[in-house]
């Protein structure tokens, strides 16, 4: 599975399963998403705390690319997750964040389309470290969201009265996802898939369904 052959949907799906074979959409709301995208994009960021100067995390990338494309794999992972529970139409918000409201009628965007819209609005020059640093300032916008406006514990009262807004912020952190992958030549797609088959392994469905455990804890 390369980017070139994969849709949204079909990464949304994948996800989808993984968590509802283990029962865990009791754990997710919009709140917990956000907090869970704003700790992937730290340890991200993380990897890249020491690069050498100058090097724009070059030096990281060469010496630890497994790490990186696994954060940021996990990253994508709650992307997927909040607009599944949270219902969000990624298409549509990216689209409509990127291009002021591009009629995409109901097709699922391949994902070498969104990178092609990525690019538009990306910057070629920026380093590595730059974008992940980029990410980081995205989630935690989103998360920020829940954090000076009033809501409930969960977060859905704030979905249902901002939806848009909630949509677009969402959306930019998926658009500075792939701007990162693209300037760390990451293939996401096939980057996920290995994230997800090791995930698999360390939460197998007999010990991890219906629980919050972390792995090490089963």
């Amino acid at each position: 599975m390369t980017d070139t052959q994969t849709t949204l949907f079909s990464l949304k799906h994948a996800m989808d399963t993984f968590i509802t074979e283990r029962d865990w959409y009791q754990f997710h709301n919009p709140k917990i998403d956000s907090m869970g995208s704003v700790v992937e994009t730290s340890e991200l960021l993380a990897l890249f705390l020491f690069s050498k100067p100058g090097a724009g995390g070059q030096d990281v990338l060469l010496a630890k690319r497994e790490s990186v494309e696994d954060e940021l794999s996990d990253v994508l992972m709650w992307v997927l997750t909040f607009s599944t529970s949270a219902k969000i139409d990624l298409t549509r918000a990216v689209c409509f964040r990127l291009t002021t409201a591009t009629e995409v009628g109901d097709q699922e965007m391949m994902m070498s389309y969104l990178i092609c819209l990525v690019s538009t609005v990306g910057s070629r020059n920026r380093t590595v470290e730059a974008a992940a640093m980029n990410l980081s300032c995205k989630a935690a916008a989103l998360m920020n969201l829940f954090f000076v406006e009033a809501s409930d514990d969960t977060g859905h009262q704030l979905l249902q009265e901002k939806r848009i807004e909630m949509e677009g912020l969402l959306a930019d952190v998926l658009v500075a996802l792939m701007q990162f992958a693209e300037q760390a030549s990451i293939d996401i797609s096939t980057a996920f898939v290995r994230k997800i088959e090791k995930n698999k392994k360390k939460y197998p469905i007999e010990k991890s369904k219906g629980k919050s455990t972390k792995y090490t804890d089963l």
